[in-house]
């Protein structure tokens, strides 16, 4: 083999462009930029109140191609959890999610039943918005499950306090 000679100016350029690159990295994916988690026990945090997705999971024999878990604390007062779907024309899997909300973490005791926001499988549904809404007394920490199926545009959208 022939031994590789580069000169200190091959050096100094390759660590250069080395730093430029390690510095837009960091610029692009910022320490507040997270993916969305798929481990219940460790949910992402939700830094804002929509969520804007494509789905495009494999329909299972059965559960859920995907699920997707946010956490966020929800202030005292009314709440509402809009789901906006567009399925593509010719669609072979229609709109397959549901939505769920949780305490979190699960309280041992006294657990509280939220509302849920499911689809599934009409192949004619195209561009839909199904909602839902709760109250809370208190600020609570919810944990939002996300479970999708299927090929799909998506919009989560949260409104309240």
């Amino acid at each position: 083999m022939l031994p590789i000679r580069s000169g200190p100016g091959k050096v100094r350029r390759h660590l250069a462009l080395s730093a430029i690159t390690l510095a837009a990295l960091i610029v692009v994916c910022s320490p507040d930029c997270q993916a969305q988690s798929l481990d219940k026990n460790n949910p992402t945090p939700l830094r804002a109140r929509e969520i804007i997705g494509r789905a495009d999971y494999p329909v299972p024999k059965s559960g859920w191609g995907r699920t997707f878990y946010y956490v966020f604390t929800a202030k005292a007062g009314r709440w509402s959890a809009k789901v906006t779907t567009n399925a593509p024309k010719n669609s072979p899997t229609g709109v397959r999610y549901n939505v769920s909300f949780d305490q979190f973490p699960e309280p041992r005791r006294q657990r509280r039943r939220f509302p849920s926001l499911e689809v599934l499988d009409p192949i004619a549904w195209r561009g839909r918005d199904v909602s839902i809404r709760f109250s809370l007394a208190q600020p609570t920490r919810l944990i939002m499950i996300v479970n999708l199926s299927g090929k799909f545009d998506y919009q989560i959208t949260l409104d309240g306090p």
